[in-house]
């Protein structure tokens, strides 16, 4: 069934729905040594209106207003097919019936995920790939170079000395490809174009109060440093390289600890990768986190943590953060 899921604040469309669904296997048992995973997420904002179309009369939106019709719906948006729409067809301006190919309904992404987990007795390794569709690109795997690959390891050997490590993380998202610049709906080696985040009816792509949905490494302008703002909606820097690198663990053992870092490289748009400013990139930028955390023995469950980050680069604003926390986690109370 479809909901509502976006706000309404200073955005271009007004009143859209989400749908949003995932399937998802496990292979293997909790006591073998590998097991498999994989699956796929789809994601779509469809229907609403844009008030600044209104008396537009465009081939998906009468007077403003987009198609949120349950045959759309169905094929357009659960299924993700591409429509044959007909002028005049209802929810179309025109009287006469002329056929006419557009793409989906709606503005779709997702992801493809496969995983491979290895579970030792000393320690649990874990391998993920994420591969990213926005159209048909992936079904044709010209954007397969993108992708959010990683690997997770954690440490079940107790604690044998002061310093313990407990967790590594490493990432490397790339986004440049989106299978390059040229978009031909009729040739399936030239579906490219991908525009990740970003689309031509919700012209605010995946925000919400103008923050970015997904991942942190691809932000709306008004995030970005005043002198690469390009003052138009959407994601102005959609073609990063991110490596980041995690690492976590204890120190005695009342006091646990936490590093975070993260490097990307951010090409723009394929459509302002010629303008200015980006002509000049890639831009390069550097994110940061320490913390540090301590049990407390008078609240049991509890913690005190502080933080401290940093933000150095070209894409944002150099920037200084700290916070201090106290959070208790565990059962609060007991069940009858």
């Amino acid at each position: 069934m479809p909901t509502a899921g976006f706000e309404n604040y200073n955005s271009f469309s007004k009143d859209a729905y989400l749908h949003q669904k995932g399937f998802y296997l496990k292979f293997g048992k909790e006591n073998w040594l590998i097991n498999l995973y994989g699956g796929l997420s789809h994601f779509v904002q469809w229907g609403g209106y844009a008030p600044s179309l209104k008396g537009d009369p465009g081939i998906l939106s009468k007077d403003g207003k987009f198609n949120d019709s349950w045959f759309a719906y169905w094929n357009g948006v659960v299924l993700a097919k591409s429509m044959q729409v007909r002028y005049g067809y209802k929810g179309y301006p025109m009287d006469d019936f002329i056929s006419i190919d557009v793409n989906r309904i709606g503005n779709h992404l997702g992801t493809v995920d496969a995983a491979l987990e290895v579970k030792h007795c000393d320690f649990n390794l874990f391998f993920y790939r994420q591969s990213m569709f926005d159209d048909g690109s992936l079904y044709y795997l010209i954007n397969i170079d993108d992708g959010l690959n990683g690997v997770r390891y954690i440490n079940h050997i107790q604690q044998a000395s002061d310093v313990h490590l407990e967790r590594v993380g490493f990432e490397y998202l790339s986004t440049i490809s989106q299978g390059g610049n040229d978009f031909i709906i009729d040739d399936p080696l030239k579906r490219g174009g991908d525009n990740y985040f970003n689309h031509s009816q919700y012209q605010d792509g995946w925000t919400y109060f103008d923050r970015s949905i997904g991942t942190p490494f691809v932000q709306p302008d008004s995030d970005l440093k005043k002198d690469i703002q390009t003052h138009v909606r959407g994601m102005p820097n959609n073609r990063v390289q991110v490596f980041n690198l995690t690492f976590l663990g204890k120190y005695k053992k009342r006091t646990t600890w936490e590093i975070r870092g993260s490097y990307s490289r951010n090409f723009g748009t394929y459509n302002n990768m010629r303008e200015e400013p980006y002509v000049n990139g890639p831009f390069k930028q550097f994110s940061g986190l320490i913390r540090v955390g301590v049990k407390m023995p008078w609240l049991k469950g509890s913690e005190f943590s502080g933080a401290l980050a940093y933000d150095k680069g070209q894409m944002y604003d150099d920037t200084f953060g700290a916070y201090l926390i106290i959070r208790k986690t565990g059962l609060i109370g007991r069940a009858r």
